[in-house]
């Protein structure tokens, strides 16, 4: 089978979710028969390196990571929180400086 009915299959199955069966069905349309066994074949080799390569141009749900720190600071006796929230890259989006201890974070 060509390489690039072998990439149809895989691809169509993993980036529209569709069934074996129906991927079965589209490749019957272009006179190409094959079952969908051969498909799962398929998915099981070659289904990694096209989900990772989705995966990569799609990009990350996780791009923007961010996170909060919270630092317990005695100046002069009394006590004081200092909270930074910042992105992965050391962005700071917020500092929040308080005397009393917030509850959630």
């Amino acid at each position: 089978m060509p390489k690039s009915v072998i990439g149809f299959a895989v691809r169509y199955y993993h980036r529209y979710k569709l069934s074996l069966r129906d991927v079965s069905e589209l490749l019957m349309d272009r006179g190409i028969n094959v079952t969908y066994e051969t498909i799962r074949n398929w998915n099981k080799t070659w289904g990694p390196l096209f989900a990772r390569s989705i995966r990569k141009k799609r990009g990350s749900v996780f791009k923007d990571k961010w996170h909060i720190d919270e630092v317990r600071l005695k100046i002069k006796g009394e006590v004081f929180w200092l909270w930074i929230l910042f992105l992965a890259f050391f962005d700071i989006l917020e500092l929040s400086f308080c005397t009393v201890r917030l509850g959630g974070y």
